[in-house]
């Protein structure tokens, strides 16, 4: 049997290592109905390019929302790359922000 492809192994890796660490953040923005919402979540885990966290309110892939990393007051945009059914009514939700920071996770 071949080895894998060590091309194809490293296209898997994900560019930034995720930590698992919980930050309480305030997302806001509007729901994947356009009324405006604001939820407080804690991540799930994070990178330097974005966070897991879940929400009760409805987005969708693509969506713009904005965080708060209420540690430290530091605010950013993001879009949903991904929503996963999670429990207790909330969806877990994969966000990426448009550049890599790092400041976002910053302690004061």
């Amino acid at each position: 049997m071949a080895s894998p492809d060590p091309a194809i192994a490293e296209s898997d890796r994900r560019a930034h290592d995720r930590t698992s660490h919980s930050f309480l953040i305030l997302v806001y923005g509007s729901d994947s109905d356009h009324q405006p919402f604001h939820e407080e979540s804690e991540t799930l885990d994070f990178t330097d390019a974005g966070c897991s966290l879940t929400l009760a309110t409805p987005v969708a892939p693509g969506q713009r929302l904005f965080l708060t990393n209420m540690s430290n007051n530091v605010e950013t945009e993001a879009r949903v790359a991904d929503v996963s059914p999670s429990s207790a009514g909330k969806s877990r939700i994969g966000l990426s922000f448009s550049r890599p920071l790092p400041a976002f996770w910053s302690r004061p």
